[in-house]
């Protein structure tokens, strides 16, 4: 506790101030807006808009001729009117104007490169500046101060990313993990050593909030469970990048014996939405990000109807991704819902089309549905991809190859034998068409395996 109230006081402060990365001032601004009425945030997320806009008119070649008729004066509903005009963005667009979509003006700001499968599986390569990564650590410090873990308490995520483990193995990410008592484990290696490793490491560490990917998490409940082991000083479990269903829900919280929420995330925006105690659906960072759900003729859909979520980062200026097509659907929740007394932000009620299954290897490890977009994204050659286990020793890789270029089957099937085991049989199968089992928009990893142990 003494820990936890110095570093939340002087430890991180004091570290931010000396990065001048404006995470202090960031979180400053993010922790007010709880408190503005419904009326005032939207007023600050229309403000913000505007000079998004403005900004992107001026300095970004891409969005030069689309924003040149955008008011720069005037009533907001203008601005809206311009904006709700811009066409949609999507993956290709931005991997075909990706040099002309950078800004021109990145004077105390910088940029850092990133990259992204998403729920379609289609690669999309991408930048976001060092601002908007101080408005991410803010409404990640928010939402976790919702769920009840302050800044400072241990902190476990069963994760996947190369990108967010290797910044871990760092010097300055080891530094990081101890000082902030951040520690991650690797969902990649789900074998009963690494089970019982991780375990192990758990009640050492007595984390208060796990983070995870609810399929790779429920093999881990799984294992807890077998064990008789119990994780008393959990306050709260995160699920995120995969759908969270409610018998998962139910099972992991018998389980660990704390509530799950779920967290709505990407690596293009960082939190999008998350659950909290109070409110019923995902409470939208809408200070950050501007949310629309749009039905097919690209209007706005009303309160309990479904369609396509497009995105808006207020806070990139060295790469505005406006009006981006993130590829899940969603619904607003119902002006009735619990938590709009409590929280002036906008709240979707669900989101579908992001759902990874797990891949059963015959060598006892199940792999997560991260692992297989890191490793068909990082070599040229795979434009799109899906990955089918039919049988518990053999799946179907079905990919759409990229143009002009021709794909490492050879390296793909040496790295997949080495965490599946030699015995897994491996089928690249070269086509357009992939599978869309009834009721979800797209299934990256589609397994129709079932688990021996019960999943």
């Amino acid at each position: 506790m003494i820990y936890q109230k110095l570093y939340q006081s002087a430890i991180y402060p004091l570290y931010h101030w000396m990065m001048k990365d404006g995470a202090n001032a960031a979180i400053r601004e993010i922790d007010r807006s709880e408190h503005l009425s419904r009326t005032e945030l939207e007023n600050v997320t229309l403000e913000k808009l505007r000079r998004l806009l403005a900004h992107a008119r001026s300095n970004v070649p891409y969005y030069e001729e689309l924003l040149r008729d955008f008011p720069t004066t005037g009533p907001m509903t203008h601005v809206l009117d311009e904006f709700q005009r811009l066409p949609l963005l999507s993956k290709a667009t931005i991997n075909e104007h990706i040099d002309a979509m950078v800004s021109r003006d990145l004077e105390g700001n910088g940029l850092d490169s990133n990259s992204t499968s998403g729920s379609t599986g289609e690669k999309l390569i991408f930048f976001t500046d060092w601002r908007s990564g101080a408005y991410r650590k803010a409404t990640v410090r928010r939402s976790q101060r919702w769920l009840g873990v302050m800044p400072g308490e241990p902190e476990v995520r069963l994760w996947g990313s190369p990108i967010d483990t290797d910044r871990k193995k760092s010097l300055r990410g080891h530094l990081h993990s101890i000082i902030s008592r951040e520690q991650m484990l690797s969902a990649y290696s789900m074998d009963e050593a690494s089970l019982a490793s991780y375990l192990q490491f758990c009640l050492w560490f007595k984390p208060r909030l796990l983070i995870a990917y609810p399929s790779v998490l429920t093999v881990f409940a799984r294992y807890v469970e077998q064990q008789c082991a119990r994780l008393p000083y959990l306050k709260a479990i995160s699920c995120s990048a995969e759908t969270l269903y409610d018998h998962d829900r139910d099972y992991l919280s018998g389980v660990f014996d704390t509530p799950v929420f779920n967290r709505y995330g990407c690596r293009e925006f960082g939190d999008i939405a998350n659950e909290v105690p109070d409110a019923d659906g995902l409470v939208v960072n809408s200070d950050r990000l501007f949310v629309e759900v749009l039905n097919e003729q690209g209007e706005p859909c009303p309160p309990g109807e479904q369609g396509e979520l497009v995105i808006t980062d207020l806070e990139n200026y060295g790469m505005p991704l406006i009006r981006y097509r993130i590829g899940d659907l969603a619904q607003w929740a119902p002006q009735s819902s619990r938590g709009r007394d409590k929280y002036p932000f906008p709240i979707l009620q669900s989101v579908d089309g992001r759902t990874l299954d797990i891949v059963r290897a015959p060598n006892g490890n199940r792999i997560g549905g991260t692992y297989w977009t890191i490793l068909l994204r990082n070599r040229p050659g795979i434009k799109k991809f899906q990955v089918i286990q039919d049988q518990p020793d053999a799946i179907r890789v079905l990919d759409s190859p990229e143009p002009g270029t021709q794909p490492d089957f050879d390296y793909y099937r040496k790295e997949i034998a080495g965490r599946c085991g030699p015995d897994l049989r491996v089928e690249f199968i070269q086509t357009d068409t992939f599978e869309h089992p009834p009721g979800t928009k797209f299934r990256l990893i589609l397994s129709k395996v079932s688990d021996a142990s019960g999943s």
